[in-house]
């Protein structure tokens, strides 16, 4: 009877043992799957931040507002991301779509673009992911583009 007793306490602690170490496997699969999609989430909310400000952007644009009240609406769009990390660019295209070569600029108070010509406003994020565990200070450019066409 006493060995009967002392197997069936070694039995126990290595059962034990291997459901500790299959906890830990899994709640470490568990944690990797939770934050690729926190990471994803965030991402996704920086897509249509972007997005959304892109929209705004070529809106301003193509009722004539002047680069500074643009790019001000666009900051103002996206006020969860960096600014410092956008990179606004406002062009317009005098060949219908063609090419987007000219800069966008002022001419009194409004833009410079043509009546009818297409302006594209094209912003570039770097998005920084926070849950990075195996490369720290890893990020993804982000970019939207929006197209609209200069009002008279």
């Amino acid at each position: 009877m006493g060995r009967s007793l002392l197997t069936t306490t070694r039995s126990r602690r290595a059962s034990r043992g291997t459901a500790l170490v299959e906890f830990g496997i899994v709640s470490l699969l568990l944690f990797m799957l939770l934050a690729g999609i926190l990471e994803w989430g965030l991402m996704f909310s920086d897509i249509l931040h972007l997005q959304q400000a892109a929209r705004v952007g070529a809106r301003a644009a193509a009722i004539g507002d002047t680069t500074t009240d643009i790019t001000t609406k666009i900051q103002n769009a996206a006020p969860t991301l960096q600014q410092a990390k956008m990179v606004i660019t406002l062009k317009y295209s005098s060949d219908d779509g063609a090419t987007f070569t000219n800069t966008l600029g002022d001419s009194g108070s409004e833009n410079d673009a043509p009546t009818g010509s297409l302006i594209r406003v094209h912003i570039g994020y770097q998005h920084e992911y926070l849950t990075s565990l195996v490369n720290p200070g890893t990020s993804r450019h982000l970019t939207s583009d929006m197209m609209m066409q200069r009002e008279g």
